[in-house]
């Protein structure tokens, strides 16, 4: 519960971009994946806190300090180093992700299908739309071989998505 109020509190005032509803909200989601998958504690934790560090004025040693270095250390390895062009981040993502390990590659596809099932319920952007679906496919193969509930649960939200916004079959 603490690091949902964290989380809730460091997002506060952010929208989700398809959406325009509370940033947490995805969060929570993320969580809830990987939570309904049979995680533990801490992976439950690090799924909420896993944008904190991108996406807010927190640091990896905040989360640390106050959670412990198991979470950050999850938390860290599903951060993005700041500062990468939107392209060089993408091509970092699909090249790190199978270097995950097993906790951060459960955690980034509870993740990337959030993420996807956005695309399905708010609609593709044409091409732009179709381009993100596809760079999560990329970084989703990346991550295969650790969960096959989530994988499956990938996998249906990519097919969604794909038919939602085009892009491969």
């Amino acid at each position: 519960m603490d690091a949902a109020l964290f989380a809730a509190r460091r997002h506060a005032g952010q929208r989700a971009p398809l959406s325009g509803d509370p940033y947490v909200n995805h969060v929570i989601e993320v969580a809830r994946r990987v939570a309904a998958a049979g995680a533990d504690e801490a992976l439950v934790a690090a799924a909420i806190l896993h944008d904190v560090v991108e996406d807010t004025d927190a640091t990896l040693r905040d989360v640390e300090e106050r959670f412990g270095p198991a979470i950050a250390g999850i938390v860290a390895e599903v951060t993005d180093p700041s500062g990468l062009s939107e392209d060089r981040r993408r091509a970092r993502q699909v090249e790190h992700a199978p270097r995950l390990s097993d906790a951060a590659k459960r955690l980034k596809l509870a993740d990337k299908t959030a993420n996807l099932l956005e695309v399905v319920r708010h609609g593709g952007d044409g091409a732009r739309g179709a381009a993100y679906v596809e760079w999560g496919a990329a970084v989703g193969e990346g991550l295969r071989g650790v969960d096959p509930a989530l994988e499956e649960r990938f996998d249906e939200a990519l097919a969604q998505a794909r038919a939602v916004a085009g892009g491969a079959a």
